[in-house]
């Protein structure tokens, strides 16, 4: 469906009757019309010059509300209601000024599938969420023509029906936003580390798949772990790309430790270590039992991909095997030496045929599954993470980490660029479902 402005005066709509019968709108003379948060009643004249596929808007509402006229749009209509849309945000920085060209047209792969989509779809910052008039300043994607790439314009627009977090919110505009649209923003909440483990460990079923943690606040900590699992790793309860990442085990009376960014490690003694630790405990940390998976001298470990779709269920969108560098003991990426696809790389590190193969992934997919779930039922929304796991030679599966705000640029790797392309636009489509645009 189309939206044109026209010169008229007054709250009035102007449609044919069979877009009305299209949309199984009885012919009603007042009508509220909703785009994103924004509602207005207007009075409907039915106008047999209106082309079928276009509702026209007297000009007089622009002045309150942006509804570009450039793009296609999905209509619906309920109880008196007349929904345009989809409205999607996306928030992918922090600040305005950080919405660079270069950043716009990094996130065009997002929008591979607007055919499908269609609406008004958003990128936008933190900073440009104005929660006192429900507005937010943004990038709105304009498709190519004849396939092509398309750009972004910008503009001011209303609170949208669903909403995409991935610059995180803070507490205040969160409220605000949910005051408004309810429960569509999704990836709400960005708990850390420790925030996971202190809610998964008294789940007796999911807690088997994560490695022992603790909150690490003393060296004695740290001692009672390395005694407990001779090899644990240190890191950042918050944190990301491996930063701040270490690995300490015990050789007789020395500790050995080993930094993300190195490949060589330390051997400290017992006041050294002290000294070591002293710089670490200014911020939260946690000691995780150290779990590993190496092949030629590589550590491997797998990432998954987890995302609801369009059903607004969750489904595996892929996974892949990513190979450290040798000696490295992250698969960040300035550690990382390839990746791989996820079940080619099951079957060649563990020796396992295609079924054998198939049925741990089976295994992945109903773990994940699981603990999907269990954050659902947490009180967060989510809709688009990413698992960070080891496979022990048992083929027992290890969750590392659950990653809300992951970057996929590693998928570039890959010749075929599927696996990118879905994981980019699956959120697309759940926006649109949670927004209530899918049949």
């Amino acid at each position: 469906m189309k939206v044109k402005w026209i010169n008229r005066k007054y709250d009035k709509v102007f449609i044919n009757e069979s877009l009305a019968e299209k949309l199984n709108m009885p012919l009603l003379n007042y009508i509220t019309i909703h785009f994103g948060s924004w509602k207005r009643t207007v009075q409907v004249i039915y106008d047999k010059y209106v082309p079928e596929d276009t509702i026209e808007i007297a000009e007089n509402i622009r002045e309150e509300v942006c509804i570009p006229t450039e793009l296609p749009y999905d209509a619906f209509f309920t109880n008196g209601n007349f929904y345009i849309g989809p409205v999607i945000a996306i928030s992918i920085k922090k600040t305005k000024r950080r919405l660079t060209k270069k950043v716009l047209r990094n996130e065009l792969i997002r929008l591979k599938n607007y055919q499908d989509i269609r609406g008004l779809v958003f990128l936008c910052s933190v900073e440009g969420i104005d929660d006192k008039e429900k507005r937010i300043e943004g990038y709105y994607f304009i498709p190519g023509e004849g396939g092509g790439k398309g750009t972004f314009k910008e503009g001011l627009f209303p609170y949208p029906n669903a909403f995409f977090n991935r610059s995180g919110l803070r507490k205040g505009v969160y409220n605000e936003l949910f005051s408004t649209i309810g429960d569509k923003i999704f990836n709400s909440y960005y708990f850390n580390k420790l925030e996971l483990w202190n809610w998964v460990k008294d789940n007796q079923e999911l807690k088997r798949y994560f490695p022992d943690t603790v909150e690490a606040k003393s060296q004695a900590d740290l001692v009672k772990m390395i005694e407990k699992h001779n090899t644990i790793y240190l890191k950042p309860a918050s944190g990301s790309l491996g930063q701040g990442i270490s690995k300490i085990s015990k050789d007789k009376n020395f500790f050995v430790i080993q930094s993300h960014q190195n490949s060589s490690p330390l051997s400290l003694s017992n006041k050294r270590f002290e000294e070591w630790l002293a710089n670490k405990f200014t911020k939260r940390y946690i000691a995780q039992q150290g779990i590993e998976l190496l092949f030629d001298s590589h550590k491997v470990d797998f990432r998954v991909y987890f995302q609801k779709n369009k059903e607004m269920t969750w489904e595996m969108t892929g996974y892949i095997a990513r190979h450290s560098k040798k000696g490295k003991i992250t698969t960040n990426t300035q550690n990382l030496n390839n990746i791989e696809e996820g079940r080619k790389a099951l079957i060649r590190i563990f020796n396992l045929d295609s079924s054998e193969a198939g049925a741990v992934e089976e295994k992945i997919k109903q773990i994940c599954t699981d603990v999907c779930s269990f954050l659902d039922n947490r009180g967060g929304h989510y809709a688009d993470v990413a698992f960070d796991m080891i496979i022990d030679q048992d083929l027992k599966i290890w969750i590392l980490e659950i990653n809300k705000r992951y970057l996929a640029k590693t998928l570039k790797s890959f010749s075929d660029r599927t696996l990118l392309r879905k994981v980019k636009t699956i959120p697309i489509e759940y926006a649109k479902a949670i927004s209530g645009f899918y049949n």
